[in-house]
This record gives structure tokens, sequence and C-alpha cells, in this order.
């Protein structure tokens, strides 16, 4: 299980925190229909297989959604909310950027790994596979937006939150 073995860690890719093999397996082992996704790893784009993946690191942090950020905002709103206690975030699942990147470079692991029986095989570039030109894990996509726009449009309606029609000053 090459796919599995590139995204629940190993000497080139981080393993999730507080997360073993064996809790990966048996979340595998009960839900089967996870197993094209790491089956895929490295054939695929990384693209094509990131809702799946997306949704089984989810269910691996015991929380049935397809969103990873969904998850860490009901795991951190149970503690905050009804235990009144700061979430210690390491114990959240990695935001979706995060999680890009991760399966990024699980995917060019199980590429490079597969291939590892032709006589001949082309890479490609590393840094496009979520580490940088230095070799160097890449974690992040983007630390801050570009805009402080983007903290403050909901981009399900495109206007600012608050935002009226009416201008508040008046000449």
């Amino acid at each position: 299980m090459i796919g599995f073995h590139a995204f629940t860690g190993n000497d080139y890719n981080s393993s999730f925190f507080c997360k073993a093999k064996q809790t990966c397996w048996k979340l595998l082992e009960c839900k089967p229909r996870f197993l094209d996704a790491f089956s895929n790893l490295g054939v695929s784009s990384a693209e094509t297989l990131e809702a799946d993946l997306e949704e089984y690191v989810a269910l691996l942090y015991g929380i049935k959604c397809k969103s990873v950020n969904e998850a860490r905002y009901i795991l951190f709103d149970r503690k905050f909310t009804k235990q009144n206690k700061i979430t210690d975030v390491s114990l959240l699942p990695p935001c979706q950027h995060t999680l890009r990147l991760h399966i990024l470079r699980s995917n060019f692991i199980a590429r490079e790994w597969r291939s590892a029986v032709l006589c001949s095989y082309e890479a490609g570039n590393i840094a496009d596979n979520g580490w940088t030109e230095s070799l160097e894990l890449r974690w992040l996509e983007k630390v801050m937006p570009d805009d402080m726009q983007e903290l403050f449009i909901d981009h399900d309606c495109e206007d600012f939150v608050g935002n009226s029609d009416e201008s508040d000053t008046e000449d």
C-alpha cells in the first residue's frame, strides 16, 4: 500500500500529530471506500484525490464531514464552547491549505516509489510538490491574505461583512 504509507507519514513526509499508522489503518479498514484514493496516489493528479483524502483526514480526527476546515472548527468549538478551554491547535487536523501541500508531497513520494522499478524516470520539479527549491517542507501556501479585504469579505455574497449601502458619514 504505497499511497497509504506515503500519506500517513514516512521519512520524507510528516505524519498527522498523535495519529499513529495503526489508527490510520483501522480507519481505512472501517471505511474501505478510501482505498481507491490511496491506491491512486502516485498515479493520478493530487487534485483528483484531494476531496476523498480531505474527508479521510476529517474522519481520522473523529469528525464526519467533508472539509478539514469544518472539522477544525467543530473540534475547536467543542473544546472552547462546551468545556470553556483553549484548544491545543496541534491536536486539530491540518487546515485545507496545509493538507493540500501534504497531498502534493504524498503524491510525489508515491510516484517516486512506484517508479523505482523503471530504468529511467524524470521526477519533475520538487518545488511544485510541497517543498521549497532548497528542499525544505513548505507548510503553508500563504500565511497572510494578500489584501485586508480578504479578511472581511464574505465570499458567498461578495460584500463586506456588516457593510450597508448607506454611507456612515455625512458631508
